[in-house]
C-alpha cells in the first residue's frame, strides 16, 4: 500500500482506491418494520439494499465502487395503529453523495486505518504530527498496537497514553501493563516515571515495573539520572539486596537518600550494617553507612549495638548524635 496517497484524501482517485481495500461490506436496510406493544419492542428488516455497502457513521455508507451515500429515512408508512399496539414501516432511502466533504472523506480514512492498523503504524516515522494524532485516535487492537511499540516505543508509547488516543487503544496497553505482558524499553522508563499517573494507574505502574524486571542493568544506571523525581521513583520500584549503599554514596538529593534508607532498612538489619561500618576502610563508603545507622527508625533491640556503632561514627556524626541526646531525640 502507497500510504502517502492513502493519506491524501483530496488526491484524485482516492475514494475509490480506498474503497477498493476496504472489508465488511453488507446490504443496508431500506425497510424497517417496527411492532411496538407495552413493554416490548421488536424490529425486522423488510427489505434490504441490493449491493453492499460500509457504514461510516449513523447515516454515511460508502460502497465497493467508491461512492458515498446517505441513508435518509423517506416516511413511516403505518400498519397499525392502535392504544397497546403500534405496527409502521420506516422507510430509508439511499443518496449518492455526489459532493464529499473533507470531513466525510476523513471517515472513510479513518476506518481504513482500523482495517488496516498495522500498515499505518509501520510507517509511523514517514507519518506528520497530525496524521499521527489521527492514526492513535483509530481505535486498534493489542496484536497490531505491540509490533508498533516494539519497533518505535520511545514515540508511540506516549501518543498512546495520551488522552487524545482512542481509550480502547490506551485501555488494551494499560491491560498489557497489568498482566505484566509488555515491558516498555529502558529508554521509555524515564518517562513512564515522571508520569502523573504512575503510582496511581496499575497499567502505567506495571509498564514500569515489567520494564525494570527485564532490563534491569539498565535500570540500575538510571540512579544517576539527572531528574530527582526518577532517582526517588526508581528506588521504589527497583527489586531487593541492591547495592543501596553505592548508590548513597554518590546521592545528594535527601528526598532520595531517605528512599534508599528505606529501603535498606527493609533489607538489611542493623547489626550486620554496625558489622560493616567497623571493618569499612574507604571513607566515602563509610560515611554512607554512618549517615543510614544515624538515621536508622527501625527499632534498636539492644543499645550495646548501637553504643558500639556510635564509636565507628565520623566526628560530625558523633556531635550530631550528642546534640539529638541532649535535646532528647534520640531514636534507639
Amino acid at each position: 500500500m502507497d500510504v502517502t496517497f492513502l493519506l491524501s484524501p483530496s488526491s484524485a482517485g482516492w475514494l475509490s482506491r480506498v474503497a477498493s481495500l476496504l472489508q465488511g461490506f453488507r446490504n443496508v436496510p431500506l425497510v424497517m418494520r417496527h411492532h411496538v406493544v407495552p413493554n416490548k419492542a421488536v424490529v425486522e428488516v423488510r427489505r434490504w439494499s441490493d449491493s453492499g455497502y460500509v457504514r461510516l457513521d449513523e447515516s454515511l455508507w460508502v460502497c465497493a465502487a467508491g461512492d458515498l451515500w446517505m441513508a435518509e429515512a423517506q416516511k413511516r408508512r403505518w400498519i397499525r395503529q392502535h392504544v397497546g399496539e403500534q405496527i409502521y414501516d420506516e422507510v430509508f432511502a439511499l443518496a449518492r453523495v455526489t459532493r464529499p466533504s473533507l470531513a466525510q472523506l476523513e471517515l472513510v480514512l479513518d476506518r481504513l486505518m482500523s482495517q488496516h492498523g498495522a500498515v499505518f503504524w509501520a510507517a509511523w516515522d514517514g507519518l506528520s504530527v497530525e496524521q499521527r494524532a489521527r492514526l492513535a485516535r483509530v481505535e486498534h487492537g493489542w496484536e497490531v498496537l505491540r509490533p508498533a511499540l516494539e519497533a518505535q516505543a520511545l514515540e508511540i508509547l506516549p501518543v498512546l497514553l495520551s488522552v487524545e488516543a482512542h481509550p480502547r487503544s490506551r485501555a488494551a496497553l494499560l491491560e498489557a501493563g497489568v498482566a505484566g505482558s509488555y515491558a516498555p524499553p529502558a529508554e521509555v522508563l524515564p518517562w513512564l516515571l515522571l508520569q502523573v499517573e504512575w503510582n496511581l494507574s496499575p497499567g502505567v505502574l506495571g509498564l514500569a515495573r515489567a520494564s525494570i524486571q527485564r532490563y534491569g542493568g539498565q535500570a540500575w544506571e538510571l540512579r544517576r539520572h539527572p531528574n530527582v523525581m526518577v532517582r526517588r521513583r526508581l528506588v521504589q520500584l527497583l527489586p531487593s539486596r541492591l547495592p543501596w549503599v553505592d548508590w548513597l554514596m554518590h546521592e545528594a538529593d535527601p528526598t532520595v537518600r531517605q528512599a534508599l534508607r528505606l529501603r535498606v532498612e527493609a533489607d538489611c538489619e542493623l547489626p550486620v550494617l554496625a558489622e560493616q561500618l567497623r571493618f569499612e576502610s574507604d571513607p566515602a563508603r563509610k560515611g554512607a553507612l554512618g549517615w543510614l545507622l544515624m538515621h536508622w527508625s527501625k527499632p534498636v533491640e539492644s543499645r550495646k549495638i548501637f553504643a558500639s556503632v556510635e564509636r565507628d561514627l565520623s566526628p560530625p556524626q558523633r556531635e550530631i548524635l550528642d546534640r539529638r541526646r541532649r535535646e532528647g531525640r534520640r531514636r534507639v
